[in-house]
């Protein structure tokens, strides 16, 4: 007699029975094994229905053949419903940690008895639906008893006699066949998601390091036990976690109990354990001597718990860190620095540095690192970039700067555990998370970096790729030369900042006046074209006659204008090119004694247009023989190479062509002209296109000519653009065509649920229903990016869920669900087709008067398939193409017959003959609407208050005047240089003279000019030096400087009981003497009562 519960799979199935039967065996003997013949028989049942059942899809490849791939194909997700497709991913996940794995007995009794279970359940599904008789009995540990001449361990025997005891999942019948089957308990299949997750991150239950139900010798609420323990290498726990319901939020309940459990372990071993709370969907982290408790998305090796051990013991204060002033030696370097030691000290994890481009973001970075390495708070670094030249120059940069740290970048080499920095690209590092594997365990787990900085991070970035921002568990520092006031306020967000209130800031205007960075003059150049756009009318008959011959119709009309913005799309204007070259050649910073043009980098907006941009210039100076400028972009062959010739002073080219590449992250010094030849809306790409200019350059007009500033020729108004608007307009989301036909069948089934009595109408719902439930199927739990909202996923992998479609299910659906949609259908042209059809049923059912535009759409593709009858797919359907090309046709529209056009169409757009906008080439005359205008780009750093505007003006209009500007940097001037002063101000205005008396108020003729016109920064900082340059200055102090520089720049001088009121009290109540040590406070009153005394007359 066959035996066992898989008896039901004997004879026809015989083969199915010999595999599951040798697997419930194993039960007894060999967990692992047992996980492995579960996971070898589910995939000979698998792949047995693709062979046999002509419904399912066809294997094409080779890489479509895998147990994982054939699971999630669109037929078998539908045949067999989410909770049994759930139910086999438990056993193909344990089943392959199983295989991978080296290490004896890693698979517990629970997980393969869990196994056994879903394979006996999907066995009898199988059966049933393909067979004659409906098998439904739920699984029973005493068949396994009965196999003979087994011997059982008796703690093996007792374990599968307490399983046997937790009752199963009443029968459900989700899937599409309606046959019902037993699934496990809710208890056993959220422990094995906990169980397998554990696995991932190198935690094996059932051996020594990993106690499931410790029992605890010490809990307050007496006899106590623990759901896990993970051991280190010493003997003591690491870390507890309590594993609680699916359906309740951990946090609740969990961290109480997790924290009486550590409280226990405490007392038993001598040391606190680190706290985990799991529901098997939602994971929290807490490390209570340290940080309140946090989400993380899976946990801890014990590679990364033991560093946290062993950092509460070794790790040191930051405070008496002193920072690597060979790496940062700025003074705003040095309070960045110190700004975020302090954020640490008070337990922050996320750190903003808002720095002009040029001024040392990446030696910030590194020398941030530098005092978190040494003080042990960190011990692995990631940064990451969104482009593999900004990784390479970040990881030459670290290595210069660090040398001592091991580092590798991850877009070229792999790494290893001994590596201390790791330098990749967002997109290289989300393929790493879920293909790296070091045995069973993920390589990068979520606490395998101790810092990850994050470079040139705003919306774009981070929208992009949230699921990395969110899965590593390290101190996150993010970097943007973007200014604070128009960061996105998202972005403060990310990092858990108040909007405005970055950790530290250091920006251009400052940079400039510091005289760190060298400022824009920016040309605003009004090329009638670029912003106009070519009007017919307004041309020459000459450049009419070639308007005509070259945008005249067939029909002879010839269009009233070309909008700019068609200008270096498809049509391209040699003149306008010509006018842009020859005014930069021109206008532009020149090198070699003015025979050479600086180093230019222009921004083109495609990369045709920067191929045109080449060839024109090599058409107006041929006697520079085609190396002067050179187009650089993805496209290039070598761009790197041609980038590092570039940065090289006498190497050519000169002038490089860009499109976006070049945007940001190039360190070219020598870089003297900027060429806007593009829109620009993006604030963070501005900005960033700004900074290429901005660095110092030495001598690079001559020995003791230093560059002073940089020029940008703006042709294409972005200066006025951000003028108007300084936040700019960042670009959304992209939303793929998968993405976006989703959306489209999602608000269509909302649209029908009004029109519930229509049974046609309501069955049409209903299939559209089915099709995006099972869109949700083919998404891989085993993705780390969609574990991020893996409850979500169950949730709408259950078809139920989908038959309302509330306000909070659609804003679940647009915000969590959708980016994570894959392309399951490679036709790109019936996808296409798809989204007009259901746009086309979306303006019907709610009287669109886009209704028209989308069946015009549809006539106009009917139009160009009649011409492909030669084709006989198309040729088969050319009575209804006929039939969409006639206006009577459509009197009779209805959803059903949009449906069916749908569905007979889709099919055949890939036969349509792609009619791409022809590149049109014309040489018309271009001109400039006005004149070349200087824009100050640059907000003033403080604004400076008159006493009395008619002086003052005097004042500041002969701010240059010699004399003057002694005052204003505080160097000695004689009493008749002083007197000449006076002098042309009575001339100019001769009011002055009568009322001296009363404008200067009892202070002296000096005081009053540095009134109006500030004192020189760097003068008010030699001053201060003493305290400015002092090695462990506070945060607070730092601050307390910048404010009294600044007054002193804005105001000229300083009364000493302004240091114990506003600004300063918002410093310290009480003013200067709450943030400087007695001494110090005294010394800081001496200078500016000695300041305020001295005349400076020589």
């Amino acid at each position: 007699m066959q035996q066992g519960n898989f008896y039901f799979l004997t004879g026809q199935y015989q083969v199915f029975y010999e595999q599951a039967r040798k697997a419930e065996t194993y039960l007894q003997t060999d967990a692992e094994i047992c996980a492995i013949v579960c996971r070898k028989s589910l995939e000979e049942m698998v792949r047995w229905m693709f062979d046999t059942d002509r419904q399912l899809d066809v294997i094409h490849d080779e890489d479509e053949n895998t147990l994982n791939a054939l699971m999630y194909k669109p037929g078998f997700t539908y045949l067999v419903g989410r909770q049994l497709l759930t139910d086999i991913t438990a056993i193909r996940r344990t089943g392959n940690l199983a295989v991978h794995s080296d290490r004896h007995k890693k698979t517990t009794t629970k997980d393969a008895y869990t196994c056994l279970i879903n394979l006996h359940a999907f066995a009898q599904w199988l059966v049933s639906f393909y067979g004659d008789t409906i098998y439904r009995e739920p699984f029973k540990a005493s068949k396994i008893q009965e196999e003979e001449a087994v011997e059982v361990a008796a703690a093996i025997k007792k374990e599968i006699e307490v399983l046997a005891e937790e009752p199963l999942a009443d029968a459900v019948a989700e899937t599409a066949t309606g046959i019902e089957y037993h699934s496990p308990s809710e208890k056993l299949t959220r422990e094995l998601y906990i169980d397998i997750l554990l696995k991932e991150a190198g935690w094996i239950v059932g051996e020594a390091n990993t106690v499931a139900e410790y029992p605890l010798k010490h809990s307050e609420a007496g006899a106590d036990r623990a759901d896990y323990v993970l051991f280190g290498n010493d003997g003591k726990p690491l870390a507890v976690v309590e594993a609680k319901k699916t359906t309740v939020d951990g946090r609740d309940k969990g961290l109480g109990q997790a924290k009486r459990y550590a409280d226990a372990l405490e007392k038993e071993f001598g040391r606190r354990p680190i706290m985990f709370v799991s529901n098997g969907f939602e994971h929290n982290i807490w490390d209570d001597l340290h940080y309140p408790y946090r989400q993380v998305y899976g946990f801890y090796c014990k590679e990364d718990l033991e560093t946290l051990m062993n950092r509460r013991l070794i790790e040191k204060p930051l405070s008496g860190q002193s920072v690597n002033t060979t790496i940062a030696g700025r003074y705003y370097q040095i309070e960045a620095i110190q700004r975020a030691k302090e954020a640490l000290d008070g337990h922050r994890r996320d750190l903003l540095f808002i720095m002009a481009t040029g001024s040392g973001k990446t030696r910030t970075a590194a020398a941030m690192v530098d005092v978190l390495t040494k003080t042990n708070k960190v011990k692995r670094i990631l940064f990451l970039a969104d482009r593999t030249p900004l990784v390479s120059q970040a990881k030459n940069a670290f290595n210069d700067y660090l040398p001592q740290l091991t580092s590798v970048n991850l877009t070229k080499d792999k790494t290893s555990d001994q590596v201390r920095m790791v330098f990749s690209t967002y997109q290289t590092m989300i393929n790493q998370i879920d293909n790296e594997f070091d045995g069973e365990r993920r390589l990068f787990t979520t606490g395998y970096f101790d810092l990850i900085i994050f470079d040139e991070v705003h919306r774009s970035i981070y929208q992009k790729y949230k699921a990395i921002f969110n899965y590593f568990d390290g101190i996150r520092l993010g970097l943007t030369a973007t200014p604070k006031s128009e960061t996105e306020k998202d972005t403060y967000d990310l990092f858990k900042l108040e909007a405005g209130v970055p950790t530290f800031s250091y920006e251009l205007n400052k940079a400039v006046e510091d005289e760190f960075l060298r400022p824009p003059a920016a040309l605003s150049v009004p090329l009638k074209f670029l912003r106009q756009g070519i009007k017919y009318a307004e041309l020459s008959p000459e450049d009419k006659i070639k308007y005509e011959e070259t945008f005249a119709t067939s029909e002879d009309d010839i269009p009233d204008e070309i909008d700019s913005a068609a200008l270096n799309e498809w049509l391209f204007n040699e003149d306008t090119v010509n006018k842009v070259l020859q005014l930069l050649m021109d206008k532009g910073h020149k090198v070699n004694n003015g025979d050479t043009i600086g180093k230019t980098i222009i921004f083109a907006k495609n990369q045709k247009h920067a191929n045109y941009i080449a060839n024109c210039f090599n058409h107006l100076y041929p006697q520079l023989k085609g190396h002067y400028l050179q187009v650089v972009t993805h496209s290039s062959d070598k761009p790197e190479a041609a980038i590092d010739l570039f940065k090289q002073a006498d190497k050519m080219p000169q002038i490089v062509v860009s499109v976006d590449m070049l945007d940001t992250g190039i360190d070219v010094p020598e870089i003297l002209n900027l060429v806007f030849f593009k829109p620009v809306r993006s604030s963070s790409k501005y900005w960033q296109m700004i900074g290429r200019g901005t660095r110092l350059c030495p001598d690079v007009f001559g020995i003791g000519l230093d560059k002073k500033d940089f020029y940008i020729f703006d042709f294409c108004g972005n200066i006025e653009f951000f003028g108007d608007n300084p936040a700019g307009v960042e670009p959304g989301l992209t939303v793929s065509l998968t993405q976006r036909v989703f959306l489209l069948k999602v608000e269509l089934a909302v649209t029908l649920e009004k029109f519930v009595a229509d049974d046609e109408l309501n069955e049409y719902r209903t299939s559209l229903l089915n099709e995006l439930h099972q869109e949700i199927l083919l998404l891989n739990q085993d993705s780390f990016v969609n574990r991020q909202h893996l409850r979500l996923i169950i949730a709408f992998a259950d078809r139920n869920h989908w038959n309302s479609l509330t306000e909070d299910k659609l804003r679940d659906l647009k915000k969590n669900i959708v980016p994570l949609l894959i392309n399951s259908d490679p036709d790109f042209d019936a996808r296409k087709f798809d989204a007009i059809a259901y746009r086309l049923m979306n303006a019907y059912l709610n009287d669109d008067k886009n209704l028209n535009k989308f069946i015009t759409i549809v006539k106009d593709t009917a139009t160009s398939l009649l011409k492909q009858t030669t084709i006989p797919q198309v040729a088969a359907k050319k009575n209804l193409l006929l039939s969409l090309t006639n206006d009577a046709f459509w009197q009779n529209i209805s959803i059903p017959r949009v449906e069916h056009i749908r569905e007979e169409i889709r099919e055949l757009m890939k036969f349509i003959e792609k009619e791409n906008q022809a590149k049109i080439y014309t040489n018309i005359t271009d001109e400039l609407t006005g004149e070349i205008t200087l824009m100050d780009i640059i907000v003033p750093y403080v604004g400076l208050d008159t006493y009395n505007k008619r002086v003052a003006s005097f004042i500041r209009k002969h701010e240059n005047y010699l004399a003057i500007s002694k005052i204003k940097t505080n160097q000695p001037i004689s009493t008749d240089e002083l007197e000449q002063i006076k002098s042309l101000l009575f001339e100019e205005e001769p009011e002055a003279a009568e009322h001296l008396d009363e404008i200067l108020k009892g202070r002296d003729f000096i005081a009053f000019i540095r009134s109006i016109i500030g004192l020189d920064a760097v003068a008010a900082k030699a001053l201060f030096a003493e305290f400015i340059n002092r090695p462990g200055t506070t945060a607070p102090q730092m601050t307390f400087m910048d404010t009294l520089i600044n007054y002193l720049t804005n105001n000229g001088t300083i009364d000493r009981s302004m240091l114990f009121d506003r600004p300063f009290t918002d410093i310290n109540q009480q003013g200067v003497s709450g943030v400087f040590k007695d001494e110090d406070t005294v010394k800081i009153i001496s200078i500016i009562d000695g300041f305020n005394q001295s005349s400076n007359i020589a």
